[in-house]
C-alpha cells in the first residue's frame, strides 16, 4: 500500500511538471513577435532569356516594409539599355505595388520566386524595349545592396 502511494505520488509530481513545462512552451512560442511574418522573400532573384539580364534584390524590414533595387537590361547587339527601380514599398500579402506616375510595378512572392507585372512600362524610364516583367527566380536569400544597384554582365 505504501509503494503504491510513493508511486502514484510520483506519478502526479511527474504529470504536474510536464504540464506545466507544456504550458510554459505554448506561452513563449504565443509572445514570440505575432506581427512579423517568417522571412521567406529576401534575396537575390534574376530573370534571364535570350537578351534580357535582370536583377531583383529584396529586404525584409521592420513594420511590413520592404526594401527592393531593380535591374533591368537589355543588350541588342553591341546596345544595352537599363530600367533602375530602388524603392521602399509596404508588403500586403506577399505583394508590392511600385507606382510612379502611370508606371506601375507589381510583385508577387511565390515560394522561390517573384512574378513582376508592369502597367505602362513605356512610362517607367527605362529604355526603349525594356522590360521588368515577368518571374525572376530566388538565386540566394541574401539581397546584394550597394550605392548604384548591382551591375549584371550579360
Amino acid at each position: 500500500m505504501f509503494l503504491s502511494n510513493r508511486l502514484w505520488r510520483n506519478s502526479l509530481i511527474v504529470s504536474l511538471v510536464l504540464l506545466v513545462s507544456n504550458q510554459m512552451a505554448i506561452k513563449t512560442l504565443s509572445e514570440s513577435k505575432p506581427n512579423q511574418p517568417r522571412d521567406m522573400i529576401s534575396g537575390r532573384y534574376t530573370l534571364k532569356y535570350q537578351n534580357v539580364h535582370n536583377e531583383l534584390n529584396v529586404l525584409l524590414l521592420p513594420n511590413q516594409q520592404v526594401k527592393i533595387d531593380l535591374l533591368a537590361l537589355l543588350k541588342t547587339g553591341s546596345d544595352l539599355r537599363n530600367g533602375v527601380v530602388q524603392a521602399q514599398l509596404p508588403l500586403k500579402k506577399n505583394s508590392l505595388l511600385y507606382q510612379e506616375g502611370a508606371c506601375k510595378l507589381a510583385f508577387k512572392f511565390t515560394n522561390k520566386a517573384v512574378v513582376v507585372t508592369e502597367t505602362n512600362v513605356e512610362e517607367c524610364g527605362f529604355g526603349a524595349f525594356v522590360t521588368a516583367q515577368g518571374t525572376y527566380v530566388k538565386r540566394s536569400n541574401i539581397p546584394k545592396f550597394a550605392e548604384e544597384p548591382a551591375r549584371i554582365k550579360p
